[in-house]
């Protein structure tokens, strides 16, 4: 189920229905209505029967033990929060009781008659236009759709004189049978259309009254109410259309989505990651009525009667939806096919039909062509019904075998979406889950925006991977007899793991399991059969797997960064440099003296990582935050012993790079794609921090394709904060963003989220260490004569202490014991204008970004103000 902080058609409706019976209940038992009169809801623990019990032995009795311990925790928390089903038919007995006390109720909220209204209105209108089809199929009028119409009237008929005044002057919704309501909701169900998600209604002032009540019970336990589900055919239907009306925007944002990376906008990561969390959480929502669904004959038996009403209300007749004998696959017209996609029943009856042909822990042989050779070249809009069809299964069918190839023979594989844990479900319970049909439709749909572009997704998986392997493997080789004792064996061990993890998936261990398995039946594999299928023809595994890697090269670089401290130490001498003018007149051209690191102290680390605070600006400071950062004391630089008094070490100790403050949002999927831990919880918090956390924010609009995504300092997000503490008690919503986004708005926030945050989470960090290492060598080739003057040859007895060098540096120059002597400043400045502005050393990690598709231009040469250079993106409309 969706958390609350979001907001979907169908749960909008459930919430709202809940809502009135709530506020019914509540009032009246506040009131003095017996409480034994409400109906107990049938999770209620004491209505439970009880299996016979039989003496067990053994094994089986210590199990029966540890159950009922569990069954006994269980039933306490349910007792906990006693829930109450109210009965449909008892509505108008509520209203009526409540109405008596109106002396002591007052006036009833506006926000109640707003949710009764919006029932009542969207309830009548879908009702009268189901009945006006001859659909109608239940039997029984106390449980059908139109009879809980009339009790919601009569509860506001009764309840109307205690309606506040501006809600007494609005006009009740007209009766079904009234023209004006036919023509005001003649659109196809437009009944529904009281649930989109308008600002007005979710920034509505009045108390939320779509939140089921608690109120004290026998004074120890808290009871909420929910109204009586409704199991009538109409009900279906109404809560299915509500559903694919949630689905079938999901569909739309993936399709923008997967537009915009086809126009370069968008990085693949993010485009994968923001899709299958997309099918993750229609998934929840499909839970939530798929037992509805079973208990009507199962989701297809429903989606082939929905397809009919919908042709129906259309002008169409039952025989035009049979399609001619020479034609028809399945009885089926193709002249309907694409109003069929809307409602996944053709992609239902493909997956459900493979699902038939599944043996348990067999690989299904698919006959290369047998369904024909999908051609992405073709123009899909000129196609026919029948045609779009052929291209749909032969999309379909070859993919199919990848996936269970995947679930019966690489059981190990290293990434899985939902497509691929959909076919792993139904290859166990030989079942088809609608999850696994929408996910088969998503994969449909970007294929069909994306066409011949769906192979660059696989390319930039392969160079990304690559790039990623040759970047661990040159860092091995560049500490080949490079070391430090802090270093455990165990930290090049999982760098070589994860090495030899991409070489394995670039080899594709798919196809090698089709190997073996064609080689025990005596065949080969089609030459029309290609390596790395499954990747080439999924653009979301593609880029959930080199989500995988970039994780993993990310962490590991992290960790390199804070033992060795060559990023922050160079970064500090650096800092240092362009604060006394030493480079600037070197630098010729227009962009910063060092541009590798001027992304990464703009896009990457702030200036609390790097310095413990604001970046220093004179000679004392640059010693004292310095020593601060490494974890000393200025004792611990100290030339005489005898003025080395106090501690040499601080006691907060060295300050690393916190890696959980990189990436915020980003850094949320790690667990799920990395570590595969399952699916995402999506908890409110976790919605808020996609639509909030972000250190990101927009300048401009989609809609003029003027769209701006500047980051935030920390300084920035401070100021920010202060701002809106001063504007008002609450901190302000952002711009554009309604207090309960719909799940289609989650996707939109967080594609912009990840993508904002692409360049950071896929910054060369090993790269960028390796560069910093080179500048402290050339630093201390340049400066060692003076420094052995200065602290005799002993200020480094070895290389791996190189970061130290920069300490020695600032300790000449500041004036905490001596007259300060700047040439040691002065030597650096030649070490550095000879490796990273004369030389090649400044820019090998923006060259690398580059390569990996992240272009980067800078507006000016200032290295004093790194903090305020900002990259910009133009995001799609």
């Amino acid at each position: 189920m969706l958390p609350h902080s979001l907001y979907s058609v169908y749960q909008q409706y459930k919430l709202d229905t809940d809502a009135i019976a709530s506020w019914l209940a509540s009032t009246a038992q506040a009131n003095g209505y017996p409480q034994e009169l409400l109906q107990a809801g049938s999770d209620d623990p004491q209505k439970k029967t009880q299996a016979p019990s039989r003496r067990l032995k053994g094994k089986a009795r210590l199990q029966a033990v540890r159950e009922h311990r569990q069954n006994l925790a269980a039933d306490k928390a349910r007792l906990a929060q006693k829930k109450y089903t109210i009965a449909i038919k008892d509505f108008v007995a509520l209203a009526d009781f409540i109405y008596t006390k109106r002396a002591t109720v007052g006036k009833v909220p506006i926000s109640f008659v707003k949710t009764l209204d919006r029932v009542i209105r969207a309830r009548r209108a879908f009702g009268s236009q189901i009945a006006e089809t001859g659909e109608i199929t239940d039997d029984a009028p106390d449980s059908s759709h139109m009879y809980f119409v009339s009790v919601l009237e009569k509860v506001r008929q009764v309840m109307e004189p205690l309606f506040p005044s501006q809600a007494s002057q609005q006009q009740p919704p007209q009766g079904s049978a009234d023209e004006k309501a036919k023509d005001a909701f003649s659109n196809r169900f437009a009944g529904l259309s009281v649930y989109e998600s308008s600002e007005a209604y979710l920034n509505m002032p009045d108390k939320e009254p779509s939140q089921p009540a608690k109120i004290a019970v026998d004074n120890e336990l808290e009871a909420t109410y929910e109204a009586e589900k409704l199991n009538a055919y109409e009900d279906i239907i109404f809560a299915l259309h509500a559903l694919m009306n949630d689905l079938n925007r999901f569909r739309t944002r993936i399709e923008w989505i997967w537009d915009a990376y086809a126009q370069g906008l968008f990085d693949l990561c993010a485009a994968a990651i923001a899709t299958n969390t997309a099918i993750e959480l229609a998934r929840n929502l499909m839970d939530e009525i798929t037992p509805d669904l079973d208990a009507h004959g199962g989701a297809w038996k429903i989606l082939q009667k929905f397809h009919l009403l919908l042709c129906m209300m259309d002008g169409h007749t039952p025989d035009e939806l049979i399609g001619p004998d020479q034609e028809s696959i399945g009885n089926f017209n193709y002249d309907f096919y694409d109003a069929g996609i809307g409602q996944f029943l053709q992609v239902y009856n493909m997956v459900d039909a493979f699902s038939r042909v599944i043996e348990p822990n067999q690989l299904p042989i698919y006959k290369e062509g047998m369904f024909g050779t999908y051609n992405p070249s073709s123009k899909r809009d000129t196609k026919s019904g029948l045609e779009k069809f052929y291209e749909d299964r032969a999309l379909l069918m070859p993919f199919f075998t990848e996936l269970m190839t995947v679930c019966v023979t690489v059981t190990d594989y290293p990434i899985e979406d939902e497509f691929l844990r959909g076919m792993a479900e139904m290859a166990k319970t030989r079942q088809t889950p609608f999850s696994m049909v929408f996910a088969a439709q998503v994969f449909l749909d970007i294929h069909h925006v994306l066409r011949t572009g769906v192979s660059r997704a696989f390319e930039t998986f392969q160079s990304g991977a690559t790039a990623l392997r040759d970047e661990i493997e040159a860092h091995l080789e560049f500490h080949k007899t490079l070391k430090i004792d802090t270093w455990p064996r165990s930290n090049d061990q999982y760098m070589i793991n994860i090495s030899t993890d991409i070489r394995t998936v670039l080899k594709d261990p798919v196809y090698r399991a089709k190997e073996r398995y064609y080689r025990r039946m005596n065949l080969t594999v089609p030459d029309s059969v290609e390596h790395n299928r499954i990747l080439r023809m999924s653009p979301v595994l593609s880029g959930l797997m080199l989500f995988k890697y970039r994780a993993e090269v990310r962490d590991i670089a992290l960790t390199v960064l804070n033992a060795w401290g060559s990023v922050t130490y160079t970064a500090h001498l650096f800092n240092a440099l362009c604060r006394e003018k030493l480079l600037s007149a070197q630098n010729t051209t227009a962009q910063p003296s060092w541009p590798d690191m001027a992304v990464l102290r703009s896009s990457i680390l702030d200036d609390e990582q790097i310095f413990v605070g604001d970046a220093p600006s004179n000679a004392n400071e640059y010693f004292t935050k310095f020593g601060l950062q490494i974890g000393t004391t200025i004792n611990a630089f100290m030339k005489r012993k005898e003025k080395r008094k106090g501690p040499l070490a601080s006691k907060a100790g060295p300050r690393g790079i916190k890696p959980e403050a990189l990436s915020p949002v980003t850094s949320m999927f790690v667990d799920r794609y990395v570590r595969r831990t399952g699916s995402m919880n999506w908890t409110t918090e976790y919605v808020e921090r996609v639509i909030e956390a972000s250190q990101w924010e927009a300048e401009g609009s989609e809609e003029d394709n003027t769209l701006i995504m500047g980051r935030l300092t920390k300084g920035e997000l401070a100021r920010k904060k202060m701002q809106e503490k001063r504007d008002g008690k609450q901190k302000a919503k952002p711009a554009g963003k309604p207090a309960r986004p719909t799940p289609d708005e989650l996707i939109h926030s967080l594609i912009l989220a990840l993508n904002n945050e692409s360049l950071e989470f896929a910054f060369p960090l090993l790269t960028m260490h390796r560069s910093c290492w080179r500048l402290l060598r050339a630093v201390k080739q340049q400066c060692d004569p003076v420094l052995r003057e200065l602290f005799t040859p002993a200020y480094l007895e070895r290389e791996s202490e190189l970061p130290f060098v920069v300490g020695w540096i600032f300790m000449a120059a500041a004036t905490f014991e001596t007259p300060p002597d700047m040439r040691p400043m002065l030597e650096a400045a030649k070490g550095v204008r000879q490796e990273v502005i004369l030389g090649e050393g400044g820019m090998v990690a923006v060259r690398r970004l580059n390569e990996l598709g992240f272009p980067i231009s800078f507006k000016g040469e200032d290295d004093e103000s790194f903090s305020s250079w900002k990259e910009e993106r133009h995001q799609p409309t």
